[in-house]
């Protein structure tokens, strides 16, 4: 079971999971056909738009690209090793918070 921030809401009303004390060993991407995790040290690093909606992690061996709104809180604690899990979710009711419409894993060509 995944933990939450205290006062936040229930894991399965966000699109993401982070905790702000500690560090986490990587991030746990939940896709609709399956889960992925990948260790934070194999991120070489994390790019956001300046829009806030588009950010690239590229990893040694592959690419994960994370469509939404909002997503600077997410590169947030992707910077301070924090985030832990991130999942496909529509856009709330609520105008500033994240939401994660779509994300894809790329794998890199092998040389």
């Amino acid at each position: 079971m995944l933990s939450k921030l205290k006062g936040a809401p229930p894991i399965e009303d966000r699109c993401f999971d982070s905790e702000m004390v500690g560090t986490r060993l990587g991030i746990t991407f939940h896709l609709p056909s399956r889960r992925r995790f990948i260790p934070y040290s194999w991120l070489l690093y994390a790019e956001l738009n300046e829009a806030g909606t588009e950010l690239y992690l590229h990893y040694t061996h592959s690419v994960v690209t994370i469509t939404g709104t909002h997503l600077e809180e997410l590169h947030e604690a992707i910077k301070n090793f924090l985030l832990h899990a991130v999942r496909e979710m529509p856009p709330s009711s609520s105008g500033r918070t994240s939401s994660v419409a779509r994300i894809e894993i790329a794998e890199n060509a092998s040389d």
